[in-house]
Parts: structure tokens; C-alpha cells; sequence
């Protein structure tokens, strides 16, 4: 029934005046007032919200700007008022939720920069939100924001920095620069990221805080290349740390000579001295420390390693301890055969990035030197192992982590002798003027085998006989890209007679067949590498080697249940659900769907026992697919309700136990379960897929008077008033058929309500019921 207008306007007149004067509960009086003649009011509504939002109202003001935002759907301004309120309330979730479909409704109306500030909002509430940080960014540079822009890819590198992303982030940061090349925050972006630090957040009330980081070389980010140059030519990784110690030695004398006063001074000795106070004392100090650093570094530079040792020493005695001086005191001390004090030294400066290579290999010489064989081959294994972690792509480098702790552990039940036998091999891998080259080279040689295979350099630097295997290995590679799969073939035979133990070579022979099209033998020979490294402890490879097996062949089940067991004593529950539903549809595309069931509960068991709530909902679903196609409904009823228990918004579960109920001939309960689902879309202000879903419902079930009602309640709720109207006159012939005349006369009465264009025979047909 309709409100008196002039009552309305009145209340809401006097409301504005209330609230002006800011007496609020007046306010909400009349507006309440105005809200008893036209409840569905949209102006009423959000006068109200504001001003209960004003008074800290927040659970009423919530509730009035949803009632708000359900009466106009795609205005932004009460949905964007909730997502206030959702932050208000600290409900993070459910606030960056509303602001995503707020930006979205911006979107659609072209108003970019409201989205840009609301995904602004966003990700302040979650900084490592990289969807939207990707949409903001594209939008900054659309909208010709460069500048912005560029500070915004800066925060999103370091969000994909934190996720493991490395190669994203580095595109991102080249992105950056091209936009802002002149950016001091995307140059300290970029280096901390190439050194391997976190990335700091940009600071937008001031510079960005840099920390320790030396002033970075004036060169645009754009032209950054992403793939770093091979330093000059060195001796060892330790002859190439001391290049890069004694710059940045000579760079905190300078920042010393120039102005210690200034603010960003924080690498000169004066910022690196700790524990002197202040005063005239202090000052002598320092210039002590200066001058003693500056003789070390001439006579380093001149070649005389002890003047230059006893000047570095001096500069640590008088209170200058830091990394690059205890890097170069090691260092110096194994020049002139004193290995003790390298040891002692050297640990110091492991944690710098860009010396660390140089800090072990010095640390395994030391050891050496000192007849610690087990010392000096963990430390050059360790060498290896962060040289070939620089060496190898970013998504990659888990995998490779896990090979060099497995070698580790295989590697530590060997005997004296055959560490004997192997440090040579590690040392010569990093020693001679290409080191660093011949290290590139043998990880591509290793990089171009299967992309699921991350074989360790150390592994093939460790065999007997290392360089022939090495070049063995480069031949067979070459004779692969000539497609000269024979003489490959050949090639790697001749290898095994010097290394018959070292499986790369077997996975070479594994892929020569899969490339000569022989993918039975292929897959053989990958389940016999697999076993191999079973039995040597080595499961991550095992279970890699048996997927190289089931690509080829997939429906070989016993290989598909070894690498299950493997996944899961490896505590990989989710490649291993993965690997369940692989072969639970090998069983039901063999039409086995008994066995298929089976496994799909096996899983089932196993995700629920780690917690895994998704993976539990999907394979309950597949399970309700089977008893669906057997017909077994009860069962299938049974499937859909846990379904509901872990995941109470899965649309396809509240179908489904809507249409279940429906075939068991238990209406009421359909009906209930619709109406729980109905909620459930209501409360995230969707309307469409509820509207589908009860027509595709009445499809089957034409004659449902509850599906017709709700139906046509929601043609209403979303002004579609001539479907409403259509619906409601099949509602009334139901009702009439049925002999529910007093139903039949207010569905009428509806029907008049909604005003439709020929109202006579709707007000007959009343007339004479």
C-alpha cells in the first residue's frame, strides 16, 4: 500500500534540518518516520545510514545501507558505505570483498578513478593482495598516471617478491622504470631485489626507508638487465668477492671523506661505528679508523696483502667491525697461508649476499688448508650450491634446494675416502679464469633436460671423472638439437661405461626415446630411474621421474599409486589429491565406477586428515556425480549435505539437494533448502543465479505453486514487472485448480498491484471467486 507523500517529504525535511543541527536522534526519528510511508524509500534509506554510520550505529547502519543497496542495484554509493562499515568493524574480508564489486560497479560506469581509489583502499587493508594490485597498476597507466604508477609496481613487486615470484617482480620493476626512469625508489627496487632483499614499502609521506643500502649507480632501471653479466675474468669465487668487498670498503670511505652529517651517510664509519659516544674521544677514533681504512685499501690495490691485513686489522681493533673488513681479513689471512685466522674471520661475513659466494668458498679452503676434510667439502658443496642457486630460474629454485639436501644427506654416509675423492672435483669446479663461465655452460647443459627434472650441478661435478661425464653430457645435448637421436642414443652409452651410476645420463637415454616416439620404453626407463632414486633416499626425484612416466603412459595405475604413497609419505597432500583424481577418472573413463568411488573416498580420507576443506568439497562432488549417474539418490543426498557441512555457499551442493529432495518426492524440505540458498545469494546481493536456477527448476517442476511464488517475488525485487506479472497469473491458475480460492484472490490482488496494462479481466476474475 502506498505512503502519503506529503507526510514523507515533510519527515524527511525535518530530518535534514536535524541533521544539520547534528541533534542525530531526532534525525533518526524522522527518518524513520519518513520510512513508515514509503519503506523502500532509497533516499530515506541512506539519509538513515548516514546517520547512524554518524553515531557509530554500526550494526543499524549496516543493515539500512544493504536494505539500500538490494533496492538499487549498480549504484555504487550504499554498497560502497557498507564496505566502511565492514572496515569500521574490522571485518578486513568481507570490506575489501564490498570494495572489489563497488570498483567493479565503478568500472561499468567508466569512472575509473573511484575504482583506482578504492583498489587504493584495498590494498591497504592487504598489502599483498596481487590481484588487485595488478588492476590498480594497469589502471594508473591508462588513466596517464605514470609517476603513480611506477610507485605502485614498486608495491607489487614486493608483494610478488614475498609469494616467491621473482621473475614476476623483476618484470614488474623493468615495467616500473620505463614509466618512471628517473625513480630513486624503483633503482633501490631493483637492487634490493637483484641482491636478494626484501623490497621496502613504499613510503608515501617521504622517501622510501632504504636501510643499509649503498647509494644505488645513476642508470635508468629500464636499461637493467635481467639476466646479470659474468664478472671479469677471476682465479675463484673468493678472488671475486675481494673485488667486491674492496668497492664497498672504498665506498664508506668516501661517504666518510664527503659528509658524515648527512642523513643518508648510514654506510660511512662514523654510522658503522657502535659504542664510542661522543665527543673529541669519538672524533679521534673515527679519523683513526678512516685513515687506517684508507692505507688498507692502497695497499690492498698495490698488491701487498700483509700492509694491507695489518691496516684492516688496525680499523676492526679500534671498534670498525663489519662484514667487508672481516671478509677481507679472512680472505687476506689465506693469501698468506694463515687458515686459522681465515676461520675465524670469514664466518662473519657469510650473511652479506654479494660476498657469500666468495666467504664459503675461502671458509672450504681454510678448512682444507687445516686437514678438515669434512669441513672443507660441506663448505665447498655449499659453494656450489649458491652458485648454482644464481644460476638457475627463480621457479626452479625450490626444486633445486631439495636436490643439494638430498645430495647432502647422501653424500654424508660416504667415507673419507670417497670425500677425498670428491672434494677435488668441487674445488676445480670453482677454480681457474672461467669458473663462473664453465658454470653457466653446465647448467644449461643440465637445464636442457626434462623441465620436471632439477638435476644439482654439484651432483656431476661429484662423479669420478667428472669433466668426461661434463662433456659427454654436452655432446649428447648437441646431438639431441641436431635431432640426431641415434648417435645421441650412442653417445650416452659410452658415457654410462665411465659413469654407469650417474642417472642424469640414464634420464638423457629416457628422453631420446620419448623423442623417438618410443613411449612405452621411455616410460619403462623413467620407472627404473624412479626406483633408482628410491632406493638411494631420494623420494622428490623418484616421484618427479614417475610423472615423466604417467605423461607418457597414463593410465598405468601402478605407477600412479607408487607416486601417491611417495606424495604422501613425502607430506605433499596436495600433489598427491591431485594424482587421486587422476586415476579415479582412469577408473571411471574405463567405466569402473565402483573402483572410481573407492578412490575418490581414499582421497576424500586424506584430505579431510590434512584440513584441506576445498579439496574435501571437490571430491565430494565427484562422488555425488557417481551416485547421481547409479541413481542412487539417498546416497547421493548423503554426498550433498557434507558437501553443505564444509562449504555452506557451494551453489552446486544447495542445487543439488534442492532438485534431490524434489526426485524423493519431499517438497517441503526442497522448498526449505531453496530458501537456505536463497539467503545465502541474498546476503551477497545476487540476484541473477538464483533467478536462473528457479527457472531452470520450474522446468522441471512447472506445477511447484512455492518455485512459481519465489520466482515471481524476484522478477519483482529486480523490476522486471511483466515477467512478475506472468508468473503470478500462473501462480493464481495453480492456486485455482487446486482449489485455493483464498490464495487465488491475493495472488490477484498482486497482480492488480503491480499495475498491469489490462487490468479487467484480472478485477472480473476476482469479482468472481
Amino acid at each position: 500500500m502506498a505512503g502519503n507523500r506529503a507526510n514523507f517529504d515533510q519527515a524527511m525535511s525535518k530530518g535534514h534540518s536535524a541533521a544539520w543541527d547534528q541533534m542525530w536522534d531526532r534525525a533518526i526519528a524522522y527518518y524513520r518516520a519518513a520510512l513508515t510511508e514509503f519503506p523502500d524509500d532509497p533516499t530515506a534509506l541512506a539519509a538513515l545510514g548516514l546517520v547512524l554510520f554518524q553515531t557509530d550505529r554500526l550494526d543499524d547502519a549496516l543493515a539500512t545501507y544493504q536494505r539500500a543497496a538490494m533496492l538499487t542495484p549498480g549504484d555504487p554509493v550504499a554498497p560502497e558505505k557498507c564496505g566502511e562499515i565492514f572496515e569500521r568493524q574490522g571485518r578486513l574480508n568481507e570490506a575489501i570483498q564490498t570494495y572489489s564489486a563497488v570498483a567493479d560497479l565503478h568500472l561499468r560506469r567508466r569512472d575509473v578513478q573511484k575504482a583506482i581509489d578504492l583498489w587504493s583502499r584495498i590494498v591497504k587493508l592487504a598489502p599483498d593482495n596481487i590481484n588487485v594490485r595488478m588492476m590498480l597498476v594497469r589502471a594508473l597507466e591508462n588513466e596517464n598516471q605514470p609517476q603513480r604508477a611506477a610507485l605502485e609496481y614498486v608495491d607489487l613487486a614486493r608483494a610478488l617478491q614475498s609469494a616467491r615470484e621473482l621473475e614476476k617482480a623483476e618484470q614488474v620493476l623493468i615495467r616500473a622504470g620505463q614509466l618512471d626512469p628517473n625513480s630513486p625508489e624503483v633503482r633501490v627496487a631493483y637492487e634490493r631485489l637483484r641482491r636478494k632483499q626484501p623490497i621496502v614499502p613504499i613510503n608515501r609521506q617521504g622517501k622510501p626507508k632504504t636501510g643499509m643500502l649503498p647509494p644505488l649507480a645513476e642508470e635508468p632501471v629500464a636499461e637493467a638487465a635481467p639476466v646479470m653479466e659474468p664478472h671479469s675474468p677471476q682465479a675463484s669465487p673468493l678472488d671475486a668477492a675481494k673485488e667486491v668487498a674492496l668497492g664497498g670498503l672504498a665506498e664508506i670511505l668516501f661517504e666518510e671523506d664527503t659528509d658524515t652529517s648527512k642523513a643518508n651517510a648510514s654506510l660511512s664509519v662514523g654510522a658503522l661505528m657502535r659504542g664510542f659516544g661522543s665527543g673529541r674521544d669519538s672524533e679521534g677514533r673515527r679519523a683513526q679508523v678512516a685513515m687506517y681504512l684508507g692505507q688498507a685499501i692502497n695497499s690492498q690495490s698495490s698488491g701487498n696483502a700483509e700492509a694491507a691485513l695489518s691496516n684492516y686489522s688496525a680499523a676492526l681493533d679500534k671498534g670498525f667491525d663489519h662484514p667487508l673488513i672481516r671478509f677481507m681479513i679472512g680472505a687476506l689471512s689465506l693469501e698468506l697461508n694463515a687458515p686459522a685466522e681465515a676461520l675465524e674471520h670469514l664466518p662473519e661475513a657469510i650473511a652479506r649476499e654479494d660476498i657469500k659466494l666468495g666467504a664459503l668458498y675461502g671458509l672450504a679452503e681454510a678448512h682444507r688448508l687445516s686437514g678438515n676434510t669434512r669441513e672443507a667439502f660441506t663448505y665447498f658443496l655449499e659453494a656450489v650450491k649458491v652458485l648454482d642457486m644464481s644460476l638457475i630460474a627463480p621457479d626452479r629454485q625450490d626444486r633445486l634446494v631439495e636436490a643439494y639436501e638430498t645430495l647432502a644427506e647422501s653424500l654424508s654416509r660416504a667415507s673419507d675416502a670417497d670425500v677425498n675423492r670428491i672434494i677435488p672435483g668441487l674445488r676445480g669446479f670453482l677454480t681457474g679464469e672461467n669458473w663462473e663461465s664453465h658454470a653457466r655452460q653446465a647448467r644449461q647443459q643440465l637445464d636442457g633436460a626434462n623441465d620436471d627434472n632439477v638435476v644439482a650441478l654439484a651432483d656431476q661435478v661429484a662423479v669420478p671423472e667428472a669433466d668426461q661425464v661434463m662433456e659427454a653430457m654436452r655432446r649428447i645435448d648437441d646431438f639431441i638439437r641436431r635431432k640426431l637421436y641415434a648417435t645421441a642414443m650412442e653417445e650416452a652409452l659410452f658415457a654410462l661405461d665411465d659413469a654407469p651410476t650417474y642417472l642424469p645420463i640414464h634420464i638423457r637415454m629416457a628422453e631420446i626415446l620419448v623423442a623417438e616416439n618410443k613411449p612405452e620404453v621411455a616410460a619403462t626407463k623413467y620407472k627404473v630411474i624412479a626406483s633408482t632414486y628410491k632406493i638411494r633416499g631420494e623420494a622428490g626425484r623418484a616421484a618427479r621421474l614417475l610423472q615423466n612416466a604417467l605423461r607418457l603412459n597414463p593410465v598405468d595405475i601402478e605407477a600412479r599409486r607408487e607416486l601417491i604413497a611417495m606424495l604422501t609419505a613425502q607430506g605433499h597432500t596436495e600433489e598427491a589429491l591431485k594424482q587421486y583424481m587422476e586415476l579415479a577418472a582412469t577408473f571411471y573413463g574405463l567405466a569402473d565406477l565402483e573402483t572410481a568411488r573407492e578412490t575418490y573416498e581414499e582421497a576424500l580420507k586424506i584430505a579431510n586428515q590434512a584440513g584441506a576443506r576445498q579439496w574435501s568439497a571437490e571430491l565430494l562432488h565427484k562422488l555425488g556425480d557417481i551416485q547421481m549417474q547409479r541413481l542412487a539418490w539417498r546416497e547421493a543426498l548423503k554426498v550433498y549435505d557434507q558437501i553443505k557441512a564444509v562449504a555452506p555457499e557451494d551453489e552446486r551442493a544447495r542445487i543439488a539437494l534442492v532438485d534431490l529432495h524434489f526426485r524423493l518426492g519431499n517438497q517441503p524440505k526442497a522448498i526449505a533448502e531453496l530458501d537456505a540458498y536463497l539467503k545465502v545469494m541474498f546476503s551477497q546481493r545476487n540476484l541473477s543465479a538464483p533467478t536462473i536456477v528457479l527457472e531452470e527448476l520450474l522446468n522441471t517442476y512447472p506445477d511447484d505453486a512455492a518455485l512459481v511464488a519465489r520466482l515471481a517475488r524476484l522478477y519483482q525485487d529486480q523490476g522486471r514487472t511483466d515477467d512478475a506479472i506472468m508468473r503470478l497469473d500462473q501462480l493464481g491458475d495453480i492456486q485455482l485448480q487446486a482449489g485455493q480460492n483464498d490464495q487465488a484472490r491475493e495472488t490477484i490482488r498482486q497482480i492488480l498491484a503491480l499495475k498491469p496494462a489490462d487490468p479487467g479481466p484480472y478485477e472480473q476474475l476476482l469479482s468472481q471467486i
